[in-house]
């Protein structure tokens, strides 16, 4: 007499081993357009990202220094570099435009983590003083 999970064990097996054809085939990263209409839309985002960007960090050159100043400061600058990048590809579709945008993601990303975890000790001290 056979054993119920041998049993069930030779029911699902042949599914296990089926490819999944409905998983798409990604790579990590962004995966930006190639098409005519998708590079339009990226030169459109990178003069919007670049200008307002750009304009951001101009305006806060002249102003003091602080750690809402630096938010500010990394955002702006993620901005322009972005659009940029954007604008780049958009009319040239340079390979290493793909690394450069995947770079700057994961710096702001970090930044944007490290500036969190002040906010997160807070909550925590404030959690544990029974104050939330």
């Amino acid at each position: 007499m056979r054993s119920v999970s041998g049993y069930y064990r030779k029911m699902v097996e042949p599914l296990m081993n089926e490819p999944d054809y409905d998983v798409p085939k990604t790579k990590p990263g962004l995966d930006l357009p190639r098409d005519i209409c998708g590079r339009i839309a990226c030169v459109l985002a990178g003069l919007l990202f670049g200008v307002c960007g750009t304009s951001a960090l101009v305006g806060l050159i002249g102003s003091g220094a602080g750690i809402g100043k630096f938010v500010y400061y990394e955002l702006s600058a993620f901005a322009a570099v972005f659009g940029v990048a954007l604008v780049l590809w958009g009319l040239a579709v340079p390979r290493w435009i793909e690394g450069l945008v995947d770079r700057v993601v994961r710096h702001v990303t970090l930044v944007f983590g490290l500036l969190f975890l002040p906010f997160l000790v807070e909550f925590l001290v404030f959690a544990f003083q029974g104050q939330v």
